[in-house]
């Protein structure tokens, strides 16, 4: 079984996200508030990155990854929102 396609499921299943894309937002705004579920930010970010890659064009691919990466690492609500309004703009992730 593929590791990586396995982390992809256990995401969207832990955190609520819908099966049209694995969303970095809905990871961190939807995640169970009865469960404590810890993940590893690399494995998240290379999840999320295959997702990009089948669902974003090309010529976005890079500027859309960074949002997400800002997204991920973000310390702020006020930031996350501002990333979060960025990152709407892209069709794959219009919520």
């Amino acid at each position: 079984m593929d590791k990586d396609f396995d982390e992809i499921n256990a995401i969207k299943t832990f955190c609520c996200v819908p099966t049209q894309f694995l969303s970095a937002v809905n990871v961190c705004k939807c995640a169970c508030v009865q469960v404590s579920v810890q993940l590893c930010i690399f494995r998240v970010l290379k999840a999320i990155r295959k997702e990009v890659l089948k669902l974003v064009p090309k010529e976005k691919q890079q500027k859309v990854y960074s949002i997400i990466h800002s997204l991920i690492y973000t310390r702020s609500s006020d930031n996350f929102d501002n990333h979060l309004q960025k990152l709407n703009k892209y069709e794959a992730f219009d919520t």
